[in-house]
């Protein structure tokens, strides 16, 4: 039953089934075993089930699953505990509001408790396959589409297409929100530059340092746009990104440096103030790769 949701649509839940044997599918056809994940159709069916039908048909499975004695129970306090489901209701709610692939996780965690309990083997079979069908009529009723993980993106230099892994949605909570800003001065808005009051402020808890000249308050600042000058570290135990900002002045054409200062950028911040600040599409993917991969980064959002 378990290779029945790796393969997903591709294997008829009759897997189990030996080959030679028969079965009716949902639309009415008589459908004949003549492999292990093969069959060939013996007789067309009516036409498609209506929707109503094949609801029924899951609710007529997921009760058999739970009447499987202790295995069923089972079932009942797993899908209660991890999913919040009490009944089929939940469940066909929970696999009507999910991706294609949620009735194939519930399986396998269910499955997976099920068969961690000391009961007889036979019954837990019995019960996780019932459930299993039920998922299966489910999924192939309600369900939306599958998450994609990637996203086709177009390339502005060669015109090709790639695929990239599409962004995880992190978030960070209310307390590190306010501690980080409170790191930075009360600098928050990373399109802008910070003040001058909120460099002294980060000066003075350690948030920046000063490596070169004295800051200026009409001077302009710049991000330092190399690649090298951004430092993602990987360590868990890292706070946020290191960067380089400098103030500047252009005397004959040329552009001055006149201070530059390294900051600590706190995570909850650091992926606005890549993309804010970067001007290159190729350093600023970069460096968000990076960002997201780290172990800093992701502890920081948990």
């Amino acid at each position: 039953m378990t290779r029945l949701f790796v393969k997903g649509r591709a294997v008829h839940p009759g897997v189990a089934m030996p080959v030679g044997s028969t079965t009716t599918w949902a639309d009415g056809s008589v459908h004949k075993k003549i492999s292990q994940y093969k069959w060939t159709i013996v007789r067309p069916g009516n036409g498609k089930s209506t929707r109503t039908e094949l609801d029924k048909k899951a609710e007529n499975y997921y009760d058999e699953s739970i009447k499987q004695a202790w295995a069923g129970l089972g079932i009942v306090e797993h899908l209660e505990d991890k999913f919040g489901v009490t009944d089929y209701a939940g469940l066909k709610k929970l696999i009507r509001t999910g991706p294609k692939d949620q009735a194939s996780k519930v399986f396998r965690s269910t499955k997976d408790y099920v068969d961690s309990l000391s009961i007889p083997t036979g019954n837990k079979a019995a019960a996780v396959d019932k459930l299993g069908r039920s998922l299966l009529v489910l999924r192939d009723t309600y369900a939306g589409p599958k998450k994609k993980l990637t996203v086709k993106v177009q390339s502005k230099v060669s015109g090709k297409a790639r695929y990239e892994y599409q962004p995880s949605q992190v978030s960070f909570s209310a307390t590190r929100i306010k501690a980080a800003q409170k790191k930075l001065g009360g600098w928050s808005d990373m399109s802008k530059t910070p003040t001058m009051t909120q460099l002294r402020a980060m000066e003075k808890n350690g948030t920046a340092k000063i490596i070169w000249g004295k800051p200026q308050a009409k001077k302009k600042w710049e991000v330092y746009q190399k690649v090298t000058d951004t430092i993602i570290p990987f360590k868990e135990r890292a706070k946020g990104i290191d960067v380089k900002m400098r103030q500047f002045e252009v005397k004959d054409k040329r552009t001055l440096r006149t201070v530059t200062v390294e900051l600590t950028i706190p995570y909850p911040f650091a992926r606005q103030f890549i993309e804010h600040n970067i001007k290159s599409e190729r350093t600023k993917s970069n460096l968000v790769g990076q960002l997201t991969r780290s172990a800093g980064y992701k502890k920081a959002a948990m």
